[in-house]
């Protein structure tokens, strides 16, 4: 635990794990490690959630009907993937500012990692 507890994703999947109830539900976004939540995780492996949600709607409903309670944002890897030159708007995520600003409460920012509320 001393040593996973300087990595800001475990940090913040056991605070996760310690103050949501059972029946939350957690979006990643540009990170794939689910392993040390204990609450319902959709894992983001390949790149895919966000342009996925975008496609179907959900995020003009502010993902009403899809069970998900919070979203959990890894920025840094998604600045990583801009520096080694990935265009971002191809995954629509230039659309991600105005849902977050529609649709989410921000928690907490650490680390380079958002976790957000929805707005219900």
């Amino acid at each position: 635990d001393e040593f996973l507890g300087r990595e800001t994703h475990y940090v913040v999947a056991r605070w996760f794990n310690q103050a949501a109830t059972p029946d939350k539900k957690m979006l990643m976004l540009f990170d794939a490690r689910g392993f040390y939540w204990n609450r319902t995780t959709i894992q983001d492996n390949v790149l895919t959630n966000w342009p996925l949600l975008v496609g179907t709607g959900a995020t003009d409903r502010c993902l009403a009907g899809t069970g998900i309670t919070h979203v959990y944002v890894n920025q840094a890897i998604a600045s990583y993937y801009r520096y080694r030159g990935l265009d971002l708007t191809l995954l629509s995520w230039d659309r991600f500012p105005e849902f977050t600003g529609r649709c989410l409460e921000l928690i907490t920012r650490t680390g380079g990692v958002e976790v957000y509320r929805v707005r219900r």
